[in-house]
């Protein structure tokens, strides 16, 4: 991905599995359409796409630029200086490992250089030991062409399961760290990809869902 098109990427409409709230969001009771959620399984992998920004916050703000060709394309706003692709392991459940790993993270700034980092920029998927089950639940609002997404997990599957109608039915309440599973929203801007190997072709990756 190149530096022109990150920004596109990393809007909520670029992919399905983005994070378009800051923090818990309000929202008016009865507000949804559709609620969807994918668990994440051992064997896939997380790309997580990181847009960096020198005033802070992820989301990259775009205005269009028409071309005298014709054409129409984005620019980035002022401040903008890279984007960082993390990649975590999605580990088996008796290996001994955690669920979910940090694999590695490399930086790309706005001159195309690549700069491997030892660390996430944030770390959106730190679980206690005892966690086996991760859930990515998306909320789309009638009033906004957006999703709300959460990352849920717990020790099984059934707990799970009891978490995500209560988060569904208040989210801004519900989507807490509990005793019996933490639940976190992913940042406005920041775009998480789960991927599976290509049954075609054992060295790619493609989108699990």
């Amino acid at each position: 991905m190149d530096i022109k098109s990150v920004a596109l990427f990393l809007t909520c409409t670029s992919i399905g599995l983005v994070g378009c709230q800051k923090s818990p969001p309000k929202w008016p009771q009865g507000g949804f359409t559709d609620r969807s959620y994918i668990d994440l399984q051992p064997g896939w992998r997380l790309k997580v796409v990181v847009p960096v920004i020198e005033s802070g916050g992820y989301k990259v703000r775009t205005e269009e630029v028409h071309n005298k060709d014709g054409t129409v394309s984005l620019r980035t706003e002022e401040g903008f200086v890279g984007y960082e692709t993390d990649y975590y392991v999605v580990n088996q459940r008796d290996s001994g490992k955690p669920f979910i790993s940090f694999d590695s993270a490399e930086f790309t700034g706005t001159d195309h250089k690549k700069i491997k980092k030892p660390k996430p920029l944030i770390a959106l998927f730190v679980f206690p030991e005892s966690i086996g089950y991760v859930r990515l639940l998306f909320l789309t609002r009638v009033s906004e062409n957006e999703h709300d997404a959460a990352v849920l997990a717990a020790s099984t599957l059934a707990v799970l399961d009891k978490l995500t109608p209560r988060v569904e039915a208040n989210p801004s309440e519900n989507c807490t760290t509990r005793p019996e599973g933490p639940c976190s929203w992913i940042p406005e801007g920041i775009a998480v990809q789960p991927e599976k190997k290509d049954p075609q072709n054992s060295k790619a990756w493609i989108p699990a869902l």
